[in-house]
This record gives C-alpha cells, sequence and structure tokens, in this order.
C-alpha cells in the first residue's frame, strides 16, 4: 500500500504544479503568486522548506510540525458548477507572527529570496496577528516616506503611504509561520477596475480590513486555527481565465482524495452519504438534514458534482428542489 504524503510533501506536489496557485494574507490584505508553466523556475526543496522564484514574484514555504491541510469546496453563482481550495491552518498558539499596529522600521530582510543589498524593510503596521504585511525598498524617496511614518498607525497615515508605494513598485513581502510571498512586478497604473493583475500581486483594500475576519465567511476554517497560507489547484469546470471547460474528472478525482484525507469527517461524509443515496434511488428525506453551513454548503455541493459526473435525472431533480429550488444558488 502506498503511504499518503506528509502534510509537507503535499505542499511541495502542489508547488511543483504549475496551474496551482497560491496566496498568503488576511480578509483585505493578500498577496498571490502563480506561475506559467514556461517560466524558468526550478523548485529549490531541503529538510524545512520548498521554494520557487521567477521574475515576477517567489513564494516559500516552511515545514511546520502543527500544519493543517483543510481543502473546502464552496458554491459557485453558475449553476452546476463549485470552487475549490486548501486553507494551510495553524493553530492560534502557533500562527502567531509579529502583529505590529504600526508602521515600523525593521531595518533589513534577512530571510528575503533575491538578492536585496542596500534595501530597506518596513513592516506597514496593518494590525493582523498571524501576517506581517511589508515593503522592501532601496529608492530614497519611498524610504524617506516610511521613515517618516514610522511609529504612526496604517489607518492614520495609510492613503498617502499607499500612493508612494504605487509610484515606485517596491518589493512587496507578506510573511507568515508558514512561508512568505514576495511580489516584484509592477503594481498596475490603473486599479479602477475589478479586473485581477495577470501574475503575482498583492491586494489592500481597507474597507475590507476594517472588519477584522481572518478569511472569507463561505471558507470554512475550524475555531481555533488560523489560515497562513491558501492553495489552488485548477478549477474543475473553469480555466484560468474564467472561461468554461469540460469537466475535468480526473482532477476531480485528486481533489476528492483531498477531501477523504484532510477535510473534517462530517462534511466528507455527508457528502459520501449524499452519493451513496442517489445512487441507490433514494429520496432526500435518506439523509438527515444538515445543521451548518458547512454541511449545508456541502450537501449542495455534492448535488453540482453529482450532476457534472452522471448528468440530469428525476432523482437528482427532487434533490435539487428541496436543497436548491429556483432562485437560489
Amino acid at each position: 500500500m502506498t503511504t499518503p504524503p506528509s502534510s509537507f510533501d503535499q505542499l511541495c506536489q502542489f508547488l511543483d504544479d504549475p496551474q496551482t496557485g497560491w496566496s498568503l494574507g488576511t480578509f483585505g490584505a493578500i498577496a498571490e503568486f502563480n506561475r506559467k508553466a514556461s517560466e524558468d523556475a526550478p523548485l529549490t526543496r531541503d529538510q524545512s522548506t520548498v521554494g520557487i522564484v521567477t521574475s515576477r514574484g517567489a513564494i516559500r514555504i516552511k515545514r511546520h510540525p502543527a500544519t493543517r491541510i483543510l481543502p473546502y469546496e464552496i458554491l459557485s453563482k453558475l449553476p452546476n458548477a463549485w470552487s475549490q481550495g486548501v486553507m494551510i491552518c495553524l493553530p492560534l498558539s502557533d500562527a502567531a507572527m509579529a502583529g505590529n499596529a504600526l508602521i515600523t522600521d525593521i531595518g533589513t530582510d534577512d530571510d528575503a529570496l533575491t538578492v536585496n543589498d542596500g534595501a530597506r524593510f518596513f513592516d506597514l503596521g496593518l494590525g493582523v496577528s498571524h501576517v506581517d504585511f511589508c515593503i522592501r525598498t532601496d529608492d530614497p524617496a519611498l524610504v524617506r516616506v516610511l521613515e517618516r511614518y514610522s511609529g504612526l498607525a496604517f489607518s492614520d497615515v495609510g492613503e498617502t503611504v499607499i500612493s508612494a508605494i504605487r509610484e515606485v513598485c517596491p518589493v512587496r513581502v507578506f510573511r507568515s509561520q508558514l512561508g512568505r510571498i514576495e511580489v516584484y512586478q509592477r503594481i498596475p497604473p490603473d486599479t479602477s477596475d475589478s479586473r485581477t493583475p495577470v501574475g503575482p500581486h498583492t491586494h489592500v483594500i481597507a474597507e475590507l480590513l476594517a472588519h477584522g475576519r481572518t478569511h472569507a465567511a463561505n471558507v470554512p476554517v475550524p475555531d481555533g486555527w488560523l489560515p497562513c497560507l491558501a492553495a489552488y489547484p485548477p478549477n474543475l469546470i473553469r480555466t484560468g481565465d474564467g472561461d468554461l471547460q469540460s469537466f475535468d474528472q480526473e482532477a476531480f478525482d485528486r481533489f476528492q482524495d483531498l477531501i477523504n484525507r484532510f477535510s473534517p469527517a462530517e462534511l466528507s461524509g455527508i457528502k459520501q452519504q449524499v452519493f451513496d443515496a442517489i445512487n441507490t434511488g433514494k429520496m432526500p428525506d435518506a439523509v438527515a438534514s444538515p445543521t451548518t453551513r458547512a454541511e449545508r454548503t456541502a450537501l449542495r455541493v455534492t448535488l453540482r458534482q453529482y450532476h457534472q459526473l452522471h448528468g440530469a435525472s428525476d432523482i437528482l431533480k427532487r434533490w435539487k428542489a428541496v436543497y436548491e429550488p429556483t432562485g437560489r444558488q
């Protein structure tokens, strides 16, 4: 019998796949890393870290004994579609970072993933306990701005600081106890629309940060844990550009293996109950009604997956009438 990979080995497998994207941050401030298969980006690994450096950005993941992998599936606005991801979490007691609530001059970045001779390192002081949001720069004008505002709250001077950062486009460094993402490519000149920049990039949105949440409400993270990194295997129904594509059952099976290995038993269990019930011709009352938001989502996602696997049927229509009636997505 093949031994399943450890948590760290699983993350290494994710990183070795150029179709898998990554993020590190919190609700309202996030760094994203992705790469093209054609980019010259060899994976480097030792006993405690694994990483990739490209001309546009870099990522390093750290081994941690308390790492918990939490694959999840959430509903799409498209009928019979869903999205998926993997939250990579640590217990509250292991996840703490500096948590600076003021702009802070750190000095130098001793863990930089590229050469940074003479660069200064500043924490923007967003006051998030499990992620540091930093800037690395050797630009004299930006250094003067950050020195001037060191010791002040980002909420008081953020607009000025962000404007200075946008003009210079320094290296943005987001880091947690599970690793870091560095973004090198320039910040797009126009962010007035909702288009996401192509390639590694960052977002800092004050209105969302003000909610004080660590992650989106529809992503199930258990109490006592914090998401310190996230991976995004390729979507099974949509391309990276958002276009619809044929259902990829091989990728679906791989992700269901992750669900069965790493998800809370109540979520993987309800999925299996629904599949078994429909396969044997049972009606919706054959499964106990879900009692939590996560369980309801798991059940509805399962119905959409069943549709992709087996197509429309009378019995599936009856299940959807109960759990996905007209007008609800």
